[in-house]
């Protein structure tokens, strides 16, 4: 199953433009060209791009970092891009690659958009990964 990376808000078509024009990433901690120019820590406050989900029936979101960090992660679901958003559960602090968490976008019924917001931020490379199944039951992307 492929994993697709959430980008700092207004970034990804500059990660587009600087990887393989694909947001799979290559392995949980960006190497090589999979980001080399970062965008994909979510190293400051503020959000994500959003990401379209509404044409899949399973989804699930995994927060992590790749050093120790320092922040706070959550996942916001929403009907449009541009919102309202609804926050899933509480933030999760501190997310680690030995302790990531999971988080599914569907918890609180069907939704279309998702994003993840990043508060709280001191230090770590904090980060967020898309999986999910489309109705034809291929993986994303």
């Amino acid at each position: 199953m492929a994993a697709v990376r959430f980008v700092r808000a207004g970034l990804t078509q500059l990660y587009l433009n600087s990887n393989t024009t694909s947001r799979v990433a290559l392995a949980p901690v960006p190497a090589g060209t999979d980001d080399p120019n970062g965008y994909s820590t979510l190293n400051v406050n503020g959000d994500s791009d959003p990401i379209d989900i509404g044409k899949f029936l399973q989804a699930a979101i995994t927060l992590y970092s790749d050093t120790t960090c320092s922040a706070s992660l959550q996942v916001f679901v929403g009907p449009t891009p541009t919102g309202p958003w609804v926050g899933l559960g509480s933030a999760s602090v501190n997310p680690s690659l030995a302790a990531p968490i999971q988080v599914n976008p569907f918890s609180g019924g069907n939704n279309a958009f998702v994003k993840v917001v990043a508060a709280s931020y001191v230090s770590g490379n904090p980060r967020a990964l898309l999986t999910a199944i489309s109705p034809d039951g291929r993986n994303v992307p």
